[in-house]
């Protein structure tokens, strides 16, 4: 376990419940009470804590992003963005949403940052070449028939080798929340957020938190 990982991802359940908080505080305080243990309520949250990675962290920094984006910080909100690229297959998605909506100076501050995340890649041994083969080998393990429905399964079952199944999965989504982000360029930056965190395991918490926060909202 990692001591100090864990610790910063506890700091990262408090800015998050904290966001989801007041944004159900709109409807009243028991209904911001509510949708922040709402937001809590993910299992995997106590895995991560356990063994002391860094998901939790990521997804605080996205969540700041988003803040930040909101006020029209989009320096700030660039860097948040770029810390969040320790880990890439959580935080690549959302780096289309500053390209759609134009906002060079986030996409390119956002860029710089995540270069200075080589550091923690060095430092940790997980490049995203090395996550993408960890993928890549909990796809060869999948079971067709007991495995998770969602589109790896899918093109494995349709005769693709696990690694070409998880590129093209990636590269589908890539496209598609791409194509759906320029259609919804002009909405409310959380309806953008909400896309790139659209996907069957990554993101999976963030998702959950906006949807609710925004319908009580």
């Amino acid at each position: 376990m990692c001591w100090w990982a864990s610790l910063l991802d506890l700091l990262g359940l408090v800015l998050i419940a904290g966001w989801v908080y007041r944004t159900g505080r709109r409807a009243g305080r028991s209904e911001g009470v509510v949708v922040a243990l709402i937001s809590l309520a993910c299992s995997n949250y106590f895995t991560v804590l356990l063994i002391g990675q860094l998901a939790i962290v990521i997804l605080a920094f996205l969540v700041a992003a988003l803040l930040l984006d909101r006020v029209g910080n989009d320096g700030f909100s660039g860097v948040m963005l770029g810390m969040a690229m320790i880990k890439p297959t959580i935080a690549l998605p959302f780096f289309l949403i500053p390209l759609v909506r134009g906002r060079w100076a986030s996409l390119a501050v956002g860029a710089a940052a995540g270069l200075d995340t080589a550091a923690v890649w060095a430092r940790t041994g997980l490049s995203p070449v090395e996550m993408l083969q960890q993928m890549t080998a909990v796809a060869k393990q999948v079971e067709i028939p007991k495995g998770e429905p969602g589109p790896v399964t899918w093109l494995i079952g349709l005769g693709l080798s696990a690694s070409a199944a998880v590129k093209a999965a990636m590269a589908a989504f890539l496209t598609s929340s791409a194509a759906a982000m320029w259609a919804l360029r002009r909405r409310p930056v959380e309806v953008l957020y909400a896309v790139a965190a659209h996907r069957p395991t990554t993101g999976k918490a963030l998702l959950e938190a906006l949807p609710k926060s925004r319908r009580v909202g």
